[in-house]
């Protein structure tokens, strides 16, 4: 009798992170470009942790969606008007896409899509200084 008052919980919580999981994983397969340049900028580097700024809306949804979380809780941030602040990736999304080679293709894509307008944005503001 005992052995189920600890058998039970543990499998409805296992369950429930599953689910939990389940639902991540198809939120990761619907972001938008914005998202998925985020998710693939830190996806990219070699221990999945990167810079990004703290006052970015996305960053912050993303990093309660548990996609990515702060690497640290203390930093120096040089900008004061646009700190930034490490981030690291969560190791089930980096799982997910070592695992879907389409779906990281599909990162890729939009990474590129995004540095591209951002660099367009760039020589637009060199021009009028």
């Amino acid at each position: 009798m005992t052995i189920l008052f600890v058998v039970i919980p543990y499998v409805y919580k296992r369950g429930k992170f599953n689910r939990g999981l389940k639902k991540r994983k198809e939120q990761l397969d619907n972001l938008n470009d914005y998202q998925m340049f985020l998710v693939y900028s830190l996806y990219k580097e070699l221990n999945h942790t990167g810079k990004l700024p703290i006052y970015d809306g996305e960053v912050i949804r993303m990093e309660q969606g548990l996609f990515f979380s702060k690497a640290t809780h203390q930093y120096a941030i040089a900008d004061m008007l646009n700190p930034i602040w490490p981030y690291m990736l969560q190791p089930w999304v980096t799982d997910y896409l070592d695992s879907n080679p389409e779906l990281s293709e599909k990162y890729k894509r939009a990474f590129e899509r995004i540095e591209r307008k951002k660099q367009e944005k760039e020589r637009n503001q060199e021009r009028w200084y």
